[in-house]
């Protein structure tokens, strides 16, 4: 399967840079919104590193992995 929405390369950047900041500040999740194109972004730490969600909204729902810097696709719903 697919990712219902593409990253570009400057939300990459973002959530990367996000995910290291997160952990410096010891938070444990965090959520963000694109609400031009009214996407969502809610990332959580795990012990292996970050889980991420990039939701629309027509329930579509894209979750990812920021494990060692580096953003893996895990699966649509």
């Amino acid at each position: 399967m697919e990712p219902y929405y593409d990253l570009d390369e400057t939300t990459r950047y973002i959530i990367k840079e996000l995910a290291i900041k997160c952990t410096e500040l010891q938070l444990g999740n965090i959520s963000f919104s694109y609400s031009q194109q009214r996407i969502d972004f809610c990332m959580t730490e795990n012990r292996d590193g970050w889980e991420f969600t990039v939701s629309q909204d027509k329930g579509k729902r894209d979750v990812y992995a920021v494990i060692d810097g580096d953003i893996y696709y895990r699966y649509s719903e």
